[in-house]
């Protein structure tokens, strides 16, 4: 059985001992590149659900392909791109500080000593409320 990938990925990322930084940039890359894959769907659920000049889904791409380009599809993603690494950064930044706090160990002590999956749900849950209700208003 092979591992699970984002378990291979994680045992990549400890032996390469990337510096903080760098996870807090890919944290942010991952999510910009989630919000640039997604946008072109909402798009088309917005132009549903506001213009009644569409007979579905497929109808919707099509003109909007026709009548834009596929440029069409990403209108309105400017703002969103700009604010998704301070929304990530939040939430990873709290996650982060939140299991240090629960743990009391440092970050190179983590790495021996993983923490219990009670701490690290406790994090996760503190730090996506945190981003909710700090992104609320973006």
């Amino acid at each position: 059985m092979s591992p699970r990938p984002h378990a291979c990925l994680t045992q990549h990322l400890v032996r390469r001992r990337l510096q903080r930084g760098q996870l807090e940039f890919l944290w942010s890359l991952a999510g910009a590149l989630g919000l640039v894959l997604g946008h072109p769907f909402d798009t088309v659920k917005v132009r549903l659900q506001t213009q009644t000049t569409y007979r579905g889904i497929i109808d919707c791409m099509v003109k909007t392909y026709r009548h834009e380009s596929l440029l069409g599809f990403f209108k309105g993603m400017s703002f969103p791109i700009a604010s998704i690494a301070m929304v990530n950064s939040v939430l990873f930044g709290v996650y982060s500080n939140t299991l240090l706090a629960l743990t009391a160990t440092s970050h190179q002590e983590r790495r021996a000593q993983p923490p219990s999956y009670i701490h690290v749900f406790i994090a996760g849950c503190t730090g996506g409320f945190v981003q909710h209700v700090a992104g609320r208003d973006l």
